[in-house]
């Protein structure tokens, strides 16, 4: 028979063992309970489309993630990008968003989300570590009101795409200039070469034209001044909106870009039938499809430059707007933070090598499948420091529509450069 004496002692030593056991399970940070605990995060993007290589890397990286973590159950939903922009205005006006995460392109968007509350800030989950992977410049579009909301995944970059061939049978220099750019029109309509597609029936495509020459006059920082309602527009601004009349009177564009979708002026460009495109650098795959008539006749070059124009060569149209972002409203904040993170990087990688983006990670990517013209992009982004975005995805709709208007009026002489300014500047009031 055990002792009375101890019988106490072995209780205060089961005691002691059980409370330095449950000591350690709360100090691992609840690691052990937290393992088991099964969760389930919804996600919501926009490839749908099953031949789209971003769905194909999407589902591999969650597959990944899920192996990684077998308490995670990642369960997805995707929309075509016009159903897809309609769900979240409706979803987030209502408060009815479903889900964990979800993606988005749109740093307007993403900036009215966080103003009313509907995104959640990453500060207190973010490291250090972290924040050091990530390239310069890449957090800008997800920063509002001193927080961050977002880390990057890749970027894209305006480029000015030249048929090698064309050029060469016009007697045309490319361009890296504005009035090298009006010179080679010329010449290149002498013979009989339709000098620059734009898919202008496609308003943003038309409004590529200004917002390039609006940075090249202005530079970066005095643009997005602007888009941020912090100065009207002024003289540089319409000294970009002559241009655009000018490259039209010139010929620029030919007689049927008001009828011509950017779709259609791609594939103009990648059968032969055009010197010139200005595009984002996600062209460059179109220029190497499998039916591109220009494969290895294509440069591209930065959007021309303008002589005395404040915007230099460290000035370019692009960045990083593409991301996940959190549902202020989940329940598992933690758990949607360390799957976004891995999302957005794994992404960039995965996009970086199918040469469809930059990565926004300082992470080594297989260069092995690169084109060359991505080649060229490459080096072109090396030397950029301040970007403007594109206007429509910064804007709220009411300006992004009045903006595209205006432009459009350009492309059809309605309007006066000054009047021009004028209206731009009245959308804000």
């Amino acid at each position: 028979m055990i002792s009375a004496k101890k019988l106490v002692s072995i209780l205060l030593a089961g005691a002691m063992v059980f409370g330095l056991t449950a000591c350690s399970s709360k100090n691992s940070g609840g690691t052990s309970s937290s393992s088991e605990e099964k969760i389930t995060l919804k996600v919501w993007h926009q490839w749908s489309d099953d031949s789209n290589n971003l769905r194909k890397h999407y589902n591999e990286a969650v597959e990944q993630y899920e192996k990684s973590h077998p308490n995670i159950k990642i369960v997805s939903d995707s929309l075509a990008t016009e159903a897809y922009k309609t769900k979240l205005q409706t979803a987030f006006a209502g408060n009815s968003a479903d889900c964990d995460v979800f993606y988005d392109w749109s740093p307007g968007r993403t900036k009215s989300l966080a103003e009313s509350g509907k995104i959640l800030a990453i500060d207190d989950y973010v490291d250090e570590e972290t924040l050091n992977s990530v390239k310069e410049g890449s957090l800008d579009a997800f920063k509002m009101n001193g927080k961050l909301y977002s880390l990057p995944m890749f970027s894209w970059y305006m480029c000015l795409f030249c048929n090698r061939e064309l050029f060469e049978q016009a007697g045309a220099k490319e361009p890296t200039t504005y009035d090298e750019l009006i010179d080679a029109c010329k010449k290149l309509s002498a013979k009989g070469f339709l000098p620059i597609v734009n898919g202008t029936k496609d308003a943003w495509n038309a409004c590529f034209i200004y917002e390039f020459l609006a940075m090249r006059e202005n530079g970066a920082e005095a643009v997005n001044n602007y888009l941020n309602g912090n100065s009207k527009m002024g003289d540089g601004f319409a000294d970009a909106a002559k241009k655009v009349i000018e490259l039209v009177n010139v010929g620029a564009f030919g007689d049927s870009t008001l009828a011509t979708g950017s779709t259609d002026a791609d594939t103009i460009f990648t059968t032969g039938k055009a010197a010139m495109r200005i595009q984002g650098s996600w062209f460059a795959g179109n220029c190497y499809a499998d039916d591109s008539t220009v494969k290895g006749k294509v440069d591209a070059l930065p959007v021309p430059l303008v002589n005395g124009g404040k915007g230099d060569e460290t000035n370019f149209c692009g960045g990083f707007t593409e991301s996940f972002l959190i549902n202020s409203n989940t329940k598992h904040p933690k758990e949607a933070y360390e799957f976004m993170k891995y999302i957005n990087r794994t992404m960039g990688k995965y996009v970086a090598q199918d040469s469809l983006g930059f990565d926004g990670w300082k992470d080594d990517v297989d260069t092995s499948n690169w084109n060359d013209i991505w080649k060229q992009i490459a080096d072109m982004t090396s030397k950029c420091k301040v970007s403007t975005l594109a206007w429509d995805t910064f804007l709220d709709s009411a300006k992004t529509n009045a903006h595209q208007q205006d432009v459009l009026a350009l492309f059809v002489n309605k309007i006066t450069p000054e009047d021009f300014v004028k209206n731009e500047n009245a959308s804000w009031e």
